[in-house]
């Protein structure tokens, strides 16, 4: 890449980059989920099932197959690692931000607003978290953007041509993490009639836009019908029941995991959207828009951001991420307005921005150390060096720092400071976490260890509910038997040359000393022990060991 290249890169591209190289570096994927879509990845491999996703032996209904065809597209070439199905996201997330200043170009033209919308998406803590995660919403994100990207240039007089891209990218996106991906390009369609003004273009006709979203809609049906045929094939009707309905439906009325208030997301709002939500220059265009409300692109972005909100505290099951669906509309509609409302002054409000998250960060950091957090809650904390806590602390100072002294008076410094300032302090609290924890959130030693056990022929099993968490960095094949807490030491007796697994709550931890263990570490907020069945068998456990 010659430098006149470089040179032109945009400056949240080298933010992007940043993040994105140093988050590997610095940990693990994480137990529980990130590990799962590891392990369900792995075990698709090696099965060479590829219409459906297994886990620990079991047809695994929690997610579509995208992301793990992905994954595999990488292993074919580059050999099973972990670093490629690590890399997917923030390339993804990349693709975001480039579609990010691909719409606002085409809202706005030259307005600066497509400078500012990648920034403020990549600056805003939670977005840049997930985007560095092996986590399936930022894939989700991008076909949503993609699907809005082609409908605005339908708008535009693209031709309705790009009503097929808007249909392959929601069937793509029903594909990543099902049906949600609708959302933006529905509300979208809707209403626009109100986003557009009375008529949409010279070149399209009402007629023309909604029988094109008809078309759209039937492409990305299509493209989930070309999966769900061979995944019916190989699989069976509970499986299926489960992918469509339990994963979809169950969601909307009456979850079956996460049940939540519809006000739920309201006070959550605020500390999704740090550091924006916390710079008073944000709340000034935000709450004044004047004449821009009169502008197709700011109606269009609110149509999208509000009625995704509404949505999804319409439905039964809540969960922060699913608002990074809206994220991007936030982001365009702030770069839209921040420009009007900038005085072109040193804003020393920016100071408020990073300090909020400066402060909470450093109160975590203070709770950590001093003990504020009961022991028993996460065991880890009583191992925990001091020194990570003092690198972590001048780390975030140093932030601060470089924050007070760039309250200049361009606007594209001031938020580009700020973006670079906020992806820093993920990486710095990602980073202390990481080390003041040790093993705890690091799988990598026992998935070694139950891989020699597997090795050597010993059949293994689990006292609780089992999420994969050894399988991928252990490259394990053979299935840990969950075996119900009131038949373990039947079945430990049953099989005396086996292993059993038995996590462990920080209340309870350490573990009784007999039988002495073969193995054990820390783990999440507890433990995890391994013991050798016969050993298990001669000496039961208190009861609250079976959780």
């Amino acid at each position: 890449m010659s430098k006149v290249l470089l040179a032109r890169l945009p400056v949240w591209f080298w933010i992007w980059a940043l993040l994105a190289g140093t988050m590997p570096l610095i940990r693990p994927a994480m137990p529980v989920d990130e590990t799962r879509y590891l392990a369900v990845a792995w075990e698709m491999w090696w099965r060479e099932s590829f219409a459906v996703p297994y886990l620990n032996g079991v047809l695994y209904d929690g997610k579509p197959p995208l992301f793990f065809w992905l994954m595999h597209l990488g292993w074919s070439i580059f050999g099973v690692n972990e670093w490629w199905p690590r890399a997917l996201m923030p390339l993804f997330g990349l693709a975001d931000l480039g579609l990010v200043y691909a719409i606002a170009r085409r809202l706005w033209g030259r307005h600066q607003a497509a400078t500012l919308a990648p920034l403020i998406l990549l600056g805003s803590l939670y977005w840049a978290l997930f985007c560095a995660s092996t986590m399936f919403d930022i894939l989700l994100g991008f076909f949503a953007l993609l699907s809005v990207y082609a409908l605005i240039r339908v708008w535009q007089g693209g031709g309705t041509r790009f009503f097929i891209l808007a249909g392959v990218a929601l069937g793509c996106g029903i594909l990543a993490k099902g049906p949600v991906v609708f959302l933006p390009a529905l509300f979208i369609v809707l209403l626009a009639p109100w986003w557009m003004g009375a008529q949409p273009t010279a070149r399209v006709t009402w007629r023309a836009w909604y029988g094109g979203a008809l078309v759209a809609a039937a492409i990305a049906a299509l493209i989930a019908v070309a999966w769900l045929i061979p995944m019916t094939l190989a699989s069976n009707q509970d499986y299926l029941k489960n992918m469509l309905f339990r994963q979809n439906a169950g969601y909307v009325s009456d979850s079956f995991s996460h049940p939540r208030p519809v006000w739920w997301y309201l006070p959550l709002l605020p500390v999704l959207l740090l550091p924006w939500s916390c710079w008073p220059q944000a709340w000034r265009a935000v709450g004044a828009p004047g004449a821009a409300l009169g502008d197709p692109g700011v109606r269009l972005c609110l149509a999208w951001a509000v009625l995704v909100l509404i949505a999804f505290s319409l439905i039964s099951g809540k969960q922060p991420h699913y608002l990074l669906l809206m994220f991007p509309a936030v982001a365009l509609l702030m770069a839209r307005l921040l420009p009007a409302a900038d005085h072109g002054r040193r804003d020393y409000s920016l100071l408020v921005a990073a300090g909020v998250p400066f402060a909470v960060g450093w109160a975590l950091i203070i709770a950590a150390g001093t003990g504020m957090v009961p022991p028993h809650k996460a065991v880890w904390l009583t191992w925990m060096p001091s020194s990570v806590l003092y690198a972590a602390g001048a780390c975030l100072v140093a932030i601060g720092v470089a924050v007070a002294v760039c309250c200049v008076t361009v606007l594209d410094t001031r938020v580009k400071v700020l973006a670079a300032a906020s992806c820093s302090m993920v990486l710095v609290l990602t980073g202390a976490f990481v080390r003041a924890s040790s093993s705890a959130y690091d799988v990598r030693a026992t998935s070694a260890f139950l891989s020699a056990l597997e090795g050597g022929g010993a059949q293994l099993a689990i006292t609780s509910h089992y999420s994969g968490e050894f399988n991928f960095y252990g490259r394990l094949r053979t299935k840990i038997e969950e075996v119900p807490p009131p038949t373990v030491l039947d079945w430990a007796s049953a099989h005396p040359g086996a292993y059993v697994i038995v996590f462990f709550d920080g209340i309870d931890w350490p573990p009784a000393k007999a039988p002495a263990p073969v193995y054990q570490s820390l783990h999440r907020g507890g433990g995890v022990v391994v013991w050798r069945a016969l050993d298990f068998a001669r000496h039961p456990q208190p009861s609250k060991f079976y959780k």
